[in-house]
């Protein structure tokens, strides 16, 4: 049995942590894309409509977010974008072809596309007013966080583990994170 209390603290724990993640994988796809290139024989072309087709479909799914949150709640948005998320980074490393590669990196974006306008809008429901800006800062500061992390181990973490390790260590903790938001 779930409690229905709500746990701002917590929330915005998970919901940086979360954002963390979301940056980490948005800096180290372009090292990502590097390696597709030369496994995948695609050229530079392929790769630029990959990220702009992912990115399209990322935002206009954002679009629809204001109208869901009214009938489904942003913690359950979170929770499966999250998995969506992580489960599509983590299946890319499974690629046998572009294709197959691409298909997860698609979901993957569109599962993080709830994390600014859903994860915000969580938070200012569950903090009052005058610890709003402290809570929306800190979910914030989670996205810079993983961006400077994976700044300086991102290249290393590939030349160790290679392109497919890194998919598989940055999105299985998305799922989890997912999962404990659900």
């Amino acid at each position: 049995m779930t409690s229905s209390r709500i746990h701002p603290t917590r929330s915005l724990a998970l919901l940086s942590v979360a954002h963390a993640i979301n940056h980490a994988q948005a800096v180290i796809l372009p090292l990502i894309f590097l390696k597709i290139i030369i496994d995948y024989g695609v050229g530079v072309e392929t790769i630029a409509f990959l990220a702009a087709i992912s990115a399209v479909c990322a935002g206009l799914i954002q679009l629809s977010y204001a109208g869901l949150t009214r009938i489904v709640a942003r913690r359950h948005l979170l929770g499966v974008g999250g998995i969506l998320f992580g489960g599509g980074f983590v299946l890319q490393a499974f690629a046998t072809s572009f294709a197959t590669f691409a298909i997860p990196n698609i979901v993957s974006r569109v599962g993080g596309s709830p994390q600014h306008p859903v994860g915000n809008g969580l938070l200012s429901e569950q903090f009052p007013p005058e610890r709003r800006g402290f809570a929306i800062s800190a979910h914030i500061a989670g996205g810079n966080v993983g961006t400077v992390i994976i700044a300086v181990i991102g290249a290393p973490l590939i030349l160790a583990v290679g392109w497919r390790g890194a998919s598989i260590a940055l999105g299985s903790p998305a799922i989890v994170v997912a999962i404990l938001i659900l």
